[in-house]
């Protein structure tokens, strides 16, 4: 696996038996590594726990080239999104997981992840969400695709508001179409 920061360092790592063998760069500098565990799970286990504290660093996995140009102009490109909920997964990245779920047509499974793990998704905008100020909410795999908002709904919010708090959702990212609903008259 290949994980990029925003500085342009990477760290490439890989379970090999019981070992993990890493390379990186730190400074421009490159560097590798190998480090022998018991057993192949415990290498597993500490594969994954670096995975998740260059993550906490800033670390994302390298998506392969062409696969966001291809979600760019088409967001609803199943091949495009498999290989980028795969590289999401990799990372334990909750959209990574979410994406295989919708990408199996698991709706029930789906909505308890939605439940389990909104927060994570959405951020502030989970407010809105169950307080049923974002609406109609439809589904890329692994992104929110459209959604509806409706500020008319329970306390009164501004619509502006509202959309500011969705786009900043890591689940907001491919979001491609909001629908205002100001009482009832869509526009």
């Amino acid at each position: 696996m290949r994980l990029v920061h925003p500085s342009g360092e990477f760290w490439n790592g890989i379970v090999a038996g019981k070992s993990v063998r890493a390379s990186w760069t730190k400074k421009g500098k490159e560097s590798r590594s190998t480090t022998p565990f018991k057993t192949t799970a415990a290498a597993k286990t500490g594969f994954a726990g670096l995975v998740k504290k260059l993550s906490a660093m800033g670390y994302r996995p390298e998506i392969p080239a062409g696969v966001l140009e291809a979600l760019g102009a088409n967001p609803r490109d199943e091949s495009s999104l498999t290989v980028l909920a795969d590289a999401l997964q990799s990372t334990s990245d909750p959209r990574g997981e979410l994406a295989a779920l919708v990408l199996a047509r698991k709706e029930e499974a789906v909505a308890r992840f939605l439940e389990t793990r909104g927060e994570q998704l959405f951020g502030a905008a989970l407010q809105d969400v169950e307080s049923d100020h974002l609406v109609d909410l439809s589904w890329t795999p692994g992104f929110l695709f459209a959604v509806t908002v409706d500020s008319e709904a329970g306390e009164p919010t501004s619509q502006v508001e509202l959309v500011r708090r969705l786009v900043r959702a890591p689940v907001a990212s491919l979001l491609r179409e909001v629908t205002l609903f100001p009482g009832d008259e869509p526009w």
